[in-house]
């Protein structure tokens, strides 16, 4: 990978949601004596160390929690204020404060069992096939993190309500590395209490 060792990636958190569906704020919800959104934060710190580019993980969120133990630990932090308005808003918050990158990858917050070599395989893949874009997927299904080049940035901005990047994915499919995941318990993302209680049974 030492040639793309100037390439300028940002690997993005998308922490503000709402969790209306999980009954309570999910993503500080103890998992194994730590708040879920911490899970997806380590590993892209952990992806950011591994991967031999210019990497700098952000946290997009609304929870003043979330910005401070982030900020504490010099991580730049972005705030939703209009969470209402659907992922879209976060990413393209993020997108904003990124126009100078090459790429940016965006990941959920609530994929508690995402690996950072995961992460990794899937930015090496997505850099090595020069495709515009790259998703992590287990044979058909499509799951989070996405990546995207900066040809798609403007295209991203434009995007509306609660549909996130994969419209673009779909919509250009010739133009996507698709890094098909080893363990699909990986592309879980938690939306109920009780799917949590299946998952990490006590």
């Amino acid at each position: 990978m030492r040639q793309h060792e100037q390439t300028k990636i940002a690997l993005i958190l998308l922490a503000a949601g709402y969790s209306r569906r999980f009954g309570q704020n999910k993503l500080l919800y103890p998992v194994n004596g730590q708040p879920m959104y911490k899970y997806g934060l380590d590993t892209l710190r952990e992806a950011a160390q591994l991967l031999e580019v210019n990497c700098q993980v952000q946290v997009v969120t609304q929870y003043q929690q979330i910005r401070e133990a982030c900020s504490s630990q010099g991580i730049p932090v972005y705030i939703n204020p209009d969470p209402d308005l659907g992922i879209a808003s976060s990413m393209q918050i993020g997108l904003e404060h990124n126009l100078q990158m090459d790429a940016c990858l965006f990941m959920v917050a609530d994929q508690p069992r995402l690996t950072a070599e995961s992460v990794k395989e899937l930015v090496e893949g997505f850099l090595i096939s020069e495709k515009g874009m790259g998703v992590a997927c287990f044979q058909e299904k499509m799951g989070n993190p996405c990546i995207f080049g900066a040809k798609y940035f403007q295209q991203l901005l434009e995007i509306s309500g609660d549909r996130g990047g994969k419209v673009l994915i779909r919509k250009y499919p010739e133009d996507v590395f698709y890094y098909q995941i080893k363990d699909p318990g990986e592309l879980l993302d938690i939306d109920y209490s009780a799917e949590f209680k299946r998952s990490y049974p006590e």
